[in-house]
């Protein structure tokens, strides 16, 4: 487990893990993708988990840090930079509870989700 800092604008390139990786926001606004879904806001408490293999980014908001806790099991794959269009992309993801954020064909043509998990208290 490790603690990230972002400054504004900052992200990883993009990359799956062995094993799967969970996020655990502590400070900030930040923002994820899955590879083919749309990026989502993160804020203090949000949890996401990335399955296995699973190819996603993550990093700080344009205007704000952002802080979080990384979990993983396995080492990082890592891929290209995220463009500044992927980066930008449109936020559309419904905040309103829990929610789906991905679902992709991850490589092994199994179907894989990527959750937000409700914030502690939230139902």
């Amino acid at each position: 487990m490790g603690a990230v800092h972002f400054s504004p604008g900052a992200r990883t390139a993009w990359h799956s893990h062995e094993g799967g990786q969970t996020l655990y926001v502590t400070e900030g606004w930040g923002l994820v993708q899955s590879r083919g879904d749309q990026v989502v806001d993160l804020r203090p408490g949000d949890v996401v988990y990335t399955p296995d293999a699973e190819e996603h980014w993550h990093g700080a908001a344009p205007d704000h840090f952002m802080t979080h806790l990384s979990i993983t099991e396995g080492g990082p794959h890592w891929g290209a930079h995220v463009s500044d269009a992927e980066y930008h992309a449109p936020n559309t993801a419904e905040r309103d509870g829990p929610s789906i954020v991905g679902s992709v064909v991850g490589p092994d043509a199994h179907r894989v989700t990527v959750r937000l998990v409700p914030r502690t208290g939230q139902g």
